[in-house]
């Protein structure tokens, strides 16, 4: 099923999709593609459930994939003419704008025009005639028409339905260059600050869109977002300009998401300008209800749990044999496993998490260190000196204006996070259960190992009260005695049912998930891999770099040991460096270019030790060339 972009009519592109095309999603699911076939497999051999809602949602990943591969057979050059079209239109735009300022400033304006001394209503007018001018100059540009591309897809449906999942199947078949799979939220934090940095260099809102679009596109056409979900109005602004532009290029989303279109934003600022992108997905988008009645992390970590109880149950029968020997060894076991403590109430929770940082930390922690976010600073309470672990509050993340960037920093910066104090969240902390459910998301997303010290079990971090349904939806709104519009939470809830009431749901659902021993072992993997590139280059003086400062930088970079930076290492030296200092990994091709040259003037294809040393000499750790 393909469609032509933006806003256009589905139409066809090929004849060898149209069979393919015909196909509901159940003779789909019966028959099979790449995804099922995958799919298929992983049942076969015991690695996942067999889900009738998962199976439905392969089918229809299927015909995406289908449908890309026809479609990645000329696309540069459709990309190419749309290209040329859209900027014929931008010259004929500019040529129409040109003709009618001359006639504003001939003689006939002056003779019968207004003078310079116009009213305020005459000025208004003015200034109202010039914003209809700006949107008619828009339409006709957006009249360009948007390639045929293959349908983008819209999931969605409740926690551990396996949406995500089979999402990731359809990367893993798909064997194109040009896919990207990324979290919405990451996604976002990048467009935000290509436009920021676009702006500081006086580009108009339009064109800010389509320069960020461009190069947008070069990262990825056929773009996999897990979490699609708006609740920043800064987000809801630009989304649907955004993906009309993205769209109109030929790019594929597939997205999942906990709510369907129609729920995205609610209640949210000013919505009725977000409405319109709804209505997009809405006619444009497949959309697919993955609606299983089985919550798969759950199940796993229920499964999990009988193994816990079965390896105790062991123990216990060894330690007949092993007395006190036994029973520490058991419990250092224990200790090194769990990760969710309940401190109140006198269980041992609090000590049991004071041990497990000492063990991480080795007691050799930095007291009041801090993180650089976007011209701004991230207090770290507390740090491994030679590990790659920090200690929040629950306060500290959550009680401050702290928004996705800053999580994602952190969570480029550590491993293990510990997180003391987590209260009771009850329906008038508006702000910080928003806070915690994107840090939380966030975390998940880069598979930090988060230990938590918390007030009261997993299942009772969410204070309910007797909220139970629509009709008792005023008693939610009269707990909510005031919203601050601070950090990511431009939210103002209504006299409703509540977003966060749902969000948090998903968001027991991954800390239920982050307890598991294979999310355990990838946060132990990542801790394999050294210090992250934010703590590394958190060591230098950036603007002074010592000899011994530049040896260390090399000997991090020159990864393969051949005495030589090649292409691959520099990208990954000013990525690294871009997000210390920006807080993304978006490194532009101008900057790349600008400082290959400088660490490279003869045009070699390498760069030499020697000519290493002395740009970073010069420049230290700017991305200046």
């Amino acid at each position: 099923m393909l469609a032509r972009g933006a806003l256009g009519a589905r139409g066809g592109l090929a004849a060898a999709v149209a069979a393919g095309r015909a196909q509901t999603a159940w003779t789909r699911a019966l028959s099979g593609g790449a995804v099922t076939a995958l799919y298929e497999s992983r049942v076969e051999k015991g690695i996942i459930n067999d889900d009738p809602s998962q199976r439905v949602a392969c089918a229809h990943l299927d015909r995406v994939y289908e449908d890309v591969l026809a479609f990645e057979e000329g696309r540069h050059e459709r990309l190419d003419m749309w290209k040329r079209e859209r900027r014929a239109a931008i010259e004929a735009d500019a040529k129409a704008a040109e003709e009618e300022q001359a006639k504003s400033s001939g003689w006939f304006a002056k003779l019968f025009g207004k003078t310079r001394h116009e009213g305020g209503a005459a000025g208004a007018a003015k200034a109202e005639a010039a914003k209809r001018e700006e949107q008619a100059a828009r339409s006709k540009l957006n009249a360009v028409k948007a390639i045929e591309a293959p349908q983008s897809l819209y999931m969605y449906g409740g926690p551990g339905s396996g949406k995500t999942y089979t999402m990731h199947l359809l990367y893993d078949v798909l064997e194109i260059p040009g896919k990207r799979r990324v979290h919405f939220h990451e996604f976002m934090l990048q467009v935000h600050r290509m436009l920021h940095s676009l702006q500081q260099r006086g580009f108009k809102s339009d064109e800010m869109i389509e320069r960020c679009v461009d190069a947008l596109y070069e990262e990825g056409w056929v773009l996999c977002f897990d979490e699609f979900q708006v609740t920043d109005i800064a987000d809801a602004m630009i989304i649907r300009r955004l993906f009309d532009s993205l769209l109109a290029r030929g790019v594929v989303v597939v997205a999942t998401s906990n709510r369907a279109p129609s729920e995205l934003y609610k209640n949210g600022i000013q919505r009725d300008l977000f409405v319109p992108f709804i209505e997009d997905v809405e006619k444009n988008w497949e959309v697919v209800n993955v609606q299983s009645e089985t919550d798969y992390r759950m199940v796993t970590l229920e499964a999990l749990d009988k193994k816990k109880k079965k390896k105790k149950q062991q123990q216990r029968e060894q330690e007949k044999d092993g007395g006190e020997a036994g029973k520490s060894k058991k419990d250092d076991e224990e200790d090194d496993t769990k990760v969710y403590f309940t401190t109140s109430g006198g269980v041992g929770g609090a000590a049991q998490f004071e041990r497990l940082f000492d063990s991480y930390t080795k007691g050799n922690v930095l007291q009041n260190s801090s993180l650089s976010v976007q011209g701004r600073k991230i207090k770290i309470p507390e740090a491994a000196r030679n590990e790659d672990v920090a200690r929040f509050s629950f306060d500290d993340l959550c009680g401050k204006p702290m928004g996705a960037a800053d999580y994602y920093a952190i969570a480029s910066t550590f491993h293990t996070i510990f997180v003391d104090q987590v209260p009771v969240m009850r329906l008038n902390m508006i702000n910080q259960i928003r806070r915690f459910i994107t840090m939380i998301d966030t975390f998940y997303d880069q598979n930090v190992v988060v230990v938590i010290g918390a007030e009261a079990p997993m299942g009772k971090l969410l204070d309910r009260g007797d909220v139970m349904g629509e009709d008792d939806s005023s008693k939610i709104a009269d707990q909510i005695q005031e919203v601050d519009i601070i950090g990511d939470a431009a939210y103002v809830p209504a006299r409703s049912n509540i977003d966060e009431i749902f969000a948090f749901d998903r968001t027991l659902s991954r800390l239920h998930e982050m307890q598991r021993a294979d999310y355990l072992q990838r946060g132990r993997e990542r801790a394999k891999q050294g210090s992250s590139p934010v703590r590394f280059l958190s060591q230098f003086e950036h603007e002074s770099l010592s000899k011994g400062d530049i040896g260390a930088l090399w000997d991090r970079y020159d990864l393969n040991g051949d005495g030589v930076i090649d292409n691959k290492e520099l990208k990954a030296i000013l990525t690294d460096i871009t997000l210390f200092r920006s807080g993304h990994r978006h490194v532009p091709e101008e900057v790349y270019s600008a400082t290959r040259q400088a660490l490279a003037p003869q045009g070699d294809e390498v760069i030499s030790k020697d000519d290493f040393y002395a740009y970073f000499s010069k420049y230290g750790l700017s991305t200046r060339g």
